[in-house]
């Protein structure tokens, strides 16, 4: 089990969204809910992401807000924002 602080070592860990659906819930555990494989805790104002036995340490809001800004490269339609792209893929992945 590892903690760190560092957002890219985190990724390199194989923490980084291989989807659009993982994306978005990353943004969403950003954010403070607990979605997909990400689980969410909050004590004494620090934000931890936890996604199997490694965990990601939000340590201030600076640095919450510094991983969100992270975590836009994995929009894959960032015109759009988290919600709306995660809209229009679901529905464009739909076998109607």
């Amino acid at each position: 089990m590892v903690s760190t602080t560092n957002f890219q070592e985190w990724f390199d860990m194989g923490h980084a969204p291989e989807t659009f659906g993982e994306a978005y819930c990353l943004a969403r555990a950003v954010a403070g809910e607990s979605m997909g494989s990400y689980q969410v805790t909050d004590a004494g104002g620090r934000r931890f992401i936890k996604e199997g036995d490694d965990t990601l340490v939000l340590v201030s809001q600076p640095a919450k807000n510094a991983f969100a800004k992270a975590i836009e490269q994995f929009n894959p339609d960032p015109d759009l924002g988290w919600e709306g792209m995660y809209a229009y893929r679901s529905a464009m992945s739909r076998d109607d």
